[in-house]
C-alpha cells in the first residue's frame, strides 16, 4: 500500500531499509503498519540527512540526477517522467542571457517572456493548492492568470 506512493527511484532505498529492519528482527516486534511507518521514517531520515551530498546519496538513489514529474491525463494510468538536472547550474543559461540583455550585448528577441513566467507561477500555485487539499487539481487556462483558474477535482 505505502510502496506504490513512493517515487520509483526511492523504492530501492525503502526496500533496503525494510531488509535491514527485517534482518535485525524488528518485524516481529511491531504490527505490519507500524513496521512500515518505521521504515518510511528511516528512509526519510537518510534522504534528509544534512550531510548528504550527490556522491553519498547516489549510493541509495542512483537516479537522483533528475527531477520526477507524476501526472495523470484522466484516461490512462498515472505517468512518471524524469527531467535531467545538473544543479547548481540549472539556470546558468537564463542568468547569462539576462545579463547579456542588461549589458546590451544581446539584441535579438528573447525566449524569456512574462507569459512563461506567469504560466510557471500558476503551476507552482496549483502544486501548493493540490498539496494543501491533498487532492488533484486542474488548471483552466481560459480563466487567465488567476487563482480561480485552479480547480480542485
Amino acid at each position: 500500500m505505502t510502496y506504490k506512493r513512493l517515487y520509483t527511484n526511492t523504492r530501492p532505498l525503502f526496500n533496503e531499509v525494510l531488509m535491514h529492519l527485517t534482518t535485525i528482527g524488528l518485524l516481529a516486534c511491531f504490527s505490519p503498519t507500524q513496521f512500515h511507518i518505521i521504515a518510511l521514517y528511516i528512509t526519510g531520515l537518510i534522504l534528509l540527512d544534512k550531510r548528504q551530498n550527490a556522491c553519498r546519496i547516489s549510493r541509495w538513489l542512483p537516479a537522483r540526477s533528475h527531477d520526477a514529474i507524476r501526472y495523470w491525463d484522466g484516461k490512462t494510468e498515472i505517468k512518471e517522467e524524469f527531467i535531467p538536472k545538473t544543479r547548481p547550474d540549472d539556470f546558468r543559461g537564463e542568468i547569462d542571457h539576462i545579463a547579456a540583455i542588461l549589458d546590451g550585448s544581446f539584441d535579438g528577441e528573447s525566449p524569456i517572456s512574462i507569459e512563461k513566467g506567469l504560466d510557471t507561477m500558476l503551476v507552482i500555485a496549483a502544486v501548493h493548492i493540490s498539496h494543501q487539499h491533498k487532492k488533484t487539481v486542474r488548471i483552466n487556462y481560459d480563466k487567465g492568470y488567476r487563482l480561480d483558474a485552479i480547480e480542485i477535482l
